[in-house]
């Protein structure tokens, strides 16, 4: 499972749209659909209050975060 997929299956499993759990988070709703699409991923300091926002354990999300961050480095060194 990628973050993203995570991000979406806790935030509908909390009962909340986009534009609530951006609300609750103090973001627009654009930065939680580009979480929810891949395009990039919550700073460390925002992923700490997903978690929160989402009830979600901060310790389930840490290892995906990474995982999203090694595979982007990757990709941007492949396209070198």
């Amino acid at each position: 499972m990628t973050l993203a997929e995570y991000i979406r299956i806790k935030r509908l499993a909390a009962g909340l749209s986009q534009a609530a759990l951006a609300a609750k988070l103090k973001m627009s709703q654009s930065s939680v659909t580009q979480w929810e699409c891949g395009y990039t991923a919550p700073s460390a300091k925002n992923l700490k209050q997903l978690a929160k926002a989402l009830r979600a354990p901060h310790a389930q999300m840490i290892p995906l975060y990474f995982a999203r961050a090694i595979e982007t480095k990757l990709k941007e060194k492949n396209h070198q």
